[in-house]
């Protein structure tokens, strides 16, 4: 069959093989193609031809003149014509893949989506300017019986679409500046659309160009208003609250909204406060603290009120203004603990998560410390107690803490309360036909006070009311009354808690289709808060780009969520719902089945991620599973730590609600999923995750016999009671976990955990029983002729051996485990070696610096090639100790200032012996540089201070944190 062209994103035109355009004649025949061709391999019965051809003028002769018609069209399609087809109750005209320019079209724009959620937006905007260049008009703008069609109409969106997508590649691709002229245009022809606004916003901010942007807002803002009554979308204005505060991250009000309706005594009530807050800070009134307790029924409006005055009173507050939702009647999920919420509010104040006390009393300390001085608001969102908000309230002047909360803090001593009640009736009223849109709704409706009233009077509620008004034409006032009240009042339940809601998301859940409302139910299984596609697309058991067209389908229906792209989470109220409707509607085979799949996919993933990440780890198994589960594909070191960075808290999430998955067989997860995740708070220095893992792990193992995963389990709990400084439940755990291994007679297991042992009394600084551990540890490994794990034991025996002033002894078996990691060509034990090795050189009596020099220099490059960012630092450190003993102060100092960089990065700080030695020639440098610059002649010193330092050796580009890796006696 010739290929022939057939194009309707224009007027209508038809191509012969040899590109030659064919003359259709006459406007009947034209009509004709075209009704076809928007069918394009599906039936047009012969009725919908006779309708869309001559409309009222049907008569009995309708079969034959269509007949007609066909014969001619045919003979006009020259060999083409064989194309159109008689298929009862009609006719159909076949086109073949890239013959008709609407297919091609649909196909661009797909390819350019697939491009735009796997984040390649070079072919996104290769696909998307492909699909945008086959438009030559208006699609069938010559044809009115056939122009108004929804198909056709639907069109124009589908290209606005593709040029906003295109917009969006070119952002991503940094073409912000060649972008401004085609959106400056585009924004002139479309001055209400919102998405190009918004493009036109980003690329005059990212230009540099900040009050363009903020204009282009503002503008918009009037078109919506004066024309619609509306507002800008929340997008909209959160974009632009992020440019006009420059993203700073003390700024972290929620959006404010131009609807706030009423309230006008509590704001002012509240403002007075604010500025008197203010005013002490000025006058140093000490003690002075402004709190204010917001309180009333859920969904009564209190964050709006406290979100709307915050930014009134935002230039109070220079220094900040932060928020926190404390979760405290979030249903379905645990209100954030002080210690938790205390962390985000610090790092919130730039404390770097390694300066964070772990006690929540010195969190406490760290938070007034980082306040005083400052003028600075805090607004505490959603609070359960008053023991929950005390330990972060400011007690500095100039401060002020603005709470909400669904229960009265009574015992909130020196806080101002005030008891928000729901909206009077002529607020009430304003606030719904102020959000649905001018003139949507007619004030004098007879039917408006009853849809108030059965909305309670509530703000949340009248605001799902409105939005249903705004974007339904054919939704009315009185037919959302008869609506609600058909099932009895539905909306009174939003006094309790807000569980009367579930019938508003009801409404949105019934109305899509199936595969939509599965993917919604599964969904609230979720254990955590966010999750990306490729994890739903193992919850629904289909492929990610299925997937993502059911997120973004979710999205679009703002049943879901998308703060970043391609990560997505619920309102916590529908995820409630969404848990709701999953054990309602979804079989309880299914619903252990799909999270089944999620907890496999999420054990798989991290298992994967961990082998690439530390190639020394030796894996773990999964359990049998049979289903469509894809792990994520994971192939350098970086995408697997950037992955586990993303995952973190989902993975926690997971491993917690795996121990009281009663019946759901996840147990068997709950160990694997700490085992896979141990190798990585090792590499991200999370080590404050490792007692939660190990222990949960350990009960879920337990739980489901497996002893394997127990034995392994016991070894990373008695890791992190040590890292924790519990050295006897170390101790104690480590010899149960050492009882049961005899008793099952596992020699190699015993041989670990006597490295593990040992390592728990070194820390205790019990050297004499770390000694004895660790002969036992090596004799039993050479035994059992594993030459690598014997390794790590006679490194740890080396270091005690050396602690305890035994140098002597401590060489041979430094130098045995060299020779062991050489051996077997492992380079992480060989770093480390050579590390001890070069330490024990060192503190010998007297010190062999000539052995140790090139051991240590040694040691430096293959750790750095490792990762040990620990051993580096100490490596270093000897080396410009030896430098300094060998006459070099200029290396010792530049080898010392290399390894304080590494322990500054790793949150800690030099051993007292290398910072003595290092302030001691810093010392005699800066004395050199005096006794130099008295010599230099006026002139020479006017000049000014010298430039800045050359790099010192030992600097790293990368500034990695990698901790040393794990003994043979540790989750490995």
């Amino acid at each position: 069959m010739a290929s022939f062209g057939f194009a309707l994103l224009g007027p209508l035109r038809v191509t012969a093989a040899d590109g030659a355009e064919l003359e259709i004649r006459g406007k009947g025949r034209q009509t004709l193609l075209a009704a076809l061709l928007l069918g394009a391999g599906t039936v047009v019965s012969l009725d919908r031809l006779v309708e869309l051809l001559w409309g009222e003028k049907r008569d009995s002769r309708a079969d034959a003149r269509i007949y007609n018609q066909i014969t001619r069209l045919r003979h006009a399609l020259l060999d083409a014509g064989e194309r159109v087809r008689a298929v009862p109750p009609g006719y159909v005209i076949d086109v073949e893949p890239g013959e008709f320019d609407l297919h091609v079209f649909a196909e661009h724009n797909a390819a350019a989506r697939a491009a735009t959620l796997a984040g390649d937006w070079a072919l996104a905007e290769q696909r998307y300017s492909a699909a945008l260049a086959l438009w030559r008009g208006t699609p069938l703008a010559d044809m009115p019986a056939l122009a108004g069609l929804p198909d056709v109409v639907r069109l124009d969106e589908e290209r606005w679409a593709a040029v906003l997508g295109r917009g969006e590649a070119q952002l991503n691709l940094g073409r912000h500046g060649d972008l401004l002229p085609e959106l400056r245009a585009l924004a002139e022809q479309e001055p209400e659309r919102e998405a190009l606004h918004r493009q036109l916003m980003l690329a005059l901010y990212r230009s540099g160009r900040r009050g363009e942007a903020l204009d282009v807002y503002r503008a918009l803002s009037r078109t919506l208003d004066e024309k619609f009554g509306l507002e800008p979308g929340a997008e909209t204005r959160e974009l632009y609250e992020r440019i006009k505060h420059e993203e700073s991250a003390r700024n972290q009000l929620p959006a404010d909204t131009r609807l706030f309706t009423g309230r006008e005594s509590e704001v002012g009530r509240l403002l007075a406060l604010a500025n008197s807050a203010a005013g002490q800070r000025e006058a140093s009134v000490p003690g002075a603290v402004t709190i204010s307790a917001v309180d009333g029924l859920g969904g009564v409006g209190k964050s709006a009120l406290a979100v709307h005055v915050a930014h009134r009173m935002g230039g109070l507050f220079p220094d900040g203004q932060l928020f926190i939702d404390l979760r405290g009647h979030t249903m379905g999920l645990d209100p954030i603990t002080p210690h938790a919420a205390l962390g985000y509010l610090l790092r919130s104040l730039d404390v770097p998560e390694h300066q964070i006390a772990l006690d929540a009393e010195e969190r406490v300390a760290q938070l007034q410390e980082r306040l005083a001085g400052t003028k600075t608001l805090i607004l505490l969102d959603n609070a359960a107690s008053t023991e929950q908000v005390r330990p972060l309230l400011p007690a500095v002047p100039g401060c002020m803490a603005l709470i909400t909360s669904r229960a009265r803090l009574a015992d909130l001593s020196g806080a101002h309360a005030f008891k928000l009640d729901v909206l009077p009736g002529p607020a009430a009223r304003d606030l719904l036909c102020a959000a649905a849109g001018r003139n949507r709704i007619r004030p004098d409706d007879p039917a408006l006070g009853d849809l108030v009233e059965l909305c309670g009077r509530m703000p949340l509620a009248l605001r799902i009311v409105a939005a249903r008004l705004r974007h339904e034409p054919d939704v009315s006032v009185a037919s959302l009354v008869a609506m609600l009240r058909a099932d009895g009042e539905r909306l009174r339940n939003l006094r309790d808690d807000d569980r009367g809601l579930t019938d508003i998301f009801e409404c949105s859940y019934v109305a899509l289709p199936e595969a939509r409302r599965r993917a919604l139910r599964l969904l609230g299984l979720v254990p955590g808060i966010e999750f990306g596609t490729h994890a739903a697309a193992a919850l629904f058991e289909v492929k990610p780009d299925e997937a993502a067209e059911l997120l973004a389908a979710l999205v679009a229906h703002n049943l879901l969520m998308e703060p970043r792209s391609g990560r997505f989470r619920f309102h916590d109220l529908m995820r409630l719902y969404a848990r709701e409707v999953a054990e309602r509607d979804e079989p309880e085979a299914a619903r252990r089945a799909a999270v089944e799949r999620l907890y496999h996919w999420y054990a798989a993933t991290a298992r994967d991620a961990a082998l690439v990440a530390y190639p020394s780890w030796p894996g773990v198994g999964l359990p049998p599973h049979y289903g469509a589960v894809e792990p994520l594909a994971i192939t350098a070191p970086e995408q697997a730590l950037d992955w586990y960075d993303l995952e973190r808290d989902n993975l926690l999430a997971a491993v917690e609600a795996a121990e009281g998955a009663e019946g759901e067989g996840l147990a068997a997860y709950g160990w694997r999923l700490p085992a896979a995740m141990w190798q990585f708070t090792e590499l991200r220095g999370k080590v404050g995750d490792r007692l939660f893992l190990s222990q949960i792990g350990l009960r879920c193992a337990e739980s489901a016999g497996e002893s394997v995963g127990r034995s392994l389990m016991l070894r990373c709990t008695s890791t992190a009671l040590a890292e924790a400084g519990r050295f006897d439940d170390a101790i104690e755990v480590g010899l149960r976990s050492l009882r049961y291994a005899r008793e099952d007679g596992d020699r190699l297991e015993e041989a670990k955990l006597l490295s593990n042992l040992s390592v728990a009394h070194n820390r205790a600084h019990r050297l004499d029983a770390a000694i004895d551990y660790c002969r036992q540890s090596v004799r039993l490994f050479d035994e059992l002729g594993d030459e690598m794990l014997a390794i790590p034991p006679r490194i740890n025996l080396a270091t005690s051996l050396t602690m305890i002033g035994r140098t002597v002894e401590a060489v041979p078996y430094a130098a045995e485990a060299v020779e062991l990691s050489r051996r077997t060509g492992n380079r992480v034990y060989l770093g480390s070696s050579l590390a001890q090795l070069g330490n024990c050189l060192f503190d010998l009596t007297p010190p062999d610096y000539a052995a140790a020099e090139p051991v240590l220099r040694e040691a430096i490059e293959v750790v750095r090639d490792t990762g040990n960012r620990h051993h580096e630092a100490t490596a270093l450190a000897r080396l410009g100790l030896v430098c300094e003993a060998t006459g070099r102060p200029a290396e010792a100092l530049a080898s010392l200032r290399a390894s304080r960089r590494i322990v500054t990065q790793l949150g800690s700080e030099l051993f007292r012996g290398f910072a003595e030695a290092l302030e001691r020639l810093e010392r005699s440098e800066r004395l050199e540089s005096s006794e130099e610059r008295s010599e230099e002649s006026p002139e020479k010193r006017q000049e000014g201070p010298a430039g800045p330092e050359e790099r010192e050796d030992g600097e790293r580009e990368d500034g990695a944190q990698r901790p040393a890796p794990p003994s043979a006696g540790s989750a490995s």
